[in-house]
C-alpha cells in the first residue's frame, strides 16, 4: 500500500515475524503460488504468514511448500530472490552469468539448494527490510567462506508517498537499480 505512505509501509514484517517460533513464512511471487502454497500449509498445525502484493511476478513457478527453485545456473554469483523480485531480478540479470535462486518460502528455508548452489559470493535480493534471512544462508554456509550483499529496502522510515515504482526507483529496487548493484557486488 506504497501510494497510502509511511503508515501502511509493512518493511519490517518478516523481520519481525522470524523471532517468533515455529512461525512459517510463504511470500509467493503470483497468486496462484500462493493458492499453491496455501493448500499445501493448511492445517499443518503451525501458524503460517502469507506476506501478499499487488504486484507479481510475470510468470508463474511450480512451487513446493519449504522448496525453492533453481530459475537459472551460473558461476558468478548466487542470487536469492524472494517472492515477487524475482522478475526484477531476471530483467536486471539479463546478460549475467550468474545463478538464480526463487524462494517463495522463507520459513522453512531450503537450505539444501542452497547448499547445491554454493558460491563465495551471495547475493540476497529481499522485498523487506534487507538482511532478514542472513541467519539462514549464514548457517547454511557456516563452514564455508562467503559473502552476502544484500538488496532490499533499508532500514529506516520511510515517509515517501507514490506508487511502488515510484518507490522502488527512489530505493534502488528498480531493474536499474537492482542491477547496477549486482553488477558492483561481482
Amino acid at each position: 500500500y506504497a501510494a497510502l505512505g509511511c503508515t501502511h509501509h509493512c518493511a519490517g514484517d518478516v523481520s519481525q515475524l522470524l523471532t517468533i517460533p515455529n512461525m512459517e513464512i510463504m511470500i509467493p511471487g503470483t497468486s496462484q503460488e500462493f493458492h499453491q502454497l496455501l493448500k499445501d500449509s493448511y492445517n499443518n498445525g503451525s501458524p503460517t504468514y502469507f506476506r501478499l502484493s499487488e504486484y507479481e511476478n510475470n510468470e508463474t513457478n511450480s512451487v513446493v511448500f519449504g522448496k525453492a527453485n533453481c530459475i537459472r545456473k551460473g558461476n558468478e554469483a548466487t542470487i536469492i530472490c524472494v517472492g515477487n523480485t524475482l522478475q526484477t531480478v531476471i530483467d536486471a540479470t539479463e546478460n549475467m552469468d550468474v545463478t538464480i535462486l526463487y524462494y517463495t518460502s522463507v520459513r522453512p528455508f531450503d537450505d539444501e539448494l542452497l547448499k547445491d548452489n554454493f558460491n563465495e559470493n551471495i547475493i540476497l535480493v529481499e522485498p523487506y527490510y534487507e538482511g532478514a534471512l542472513n541467519y539462514q544462508v549464514n548457517k547454511a554456509f557456516k563452514n564455508k567462506k562467503h559473502k552476502i550483499i544484500n538488496i532490499g529496502v533499508p532500514h529506516k522510515f520511510l515517509v515517501n508517498y507514490g506508487t511502488k515504482s515510484q518507490h522502488d526507483e527512489y530505493l534502488g529496487l528498480d531493474v536499474k537499480g537492482v542491477k547496477k548493484r549486482i553488477e558492483d557486488a561481482i
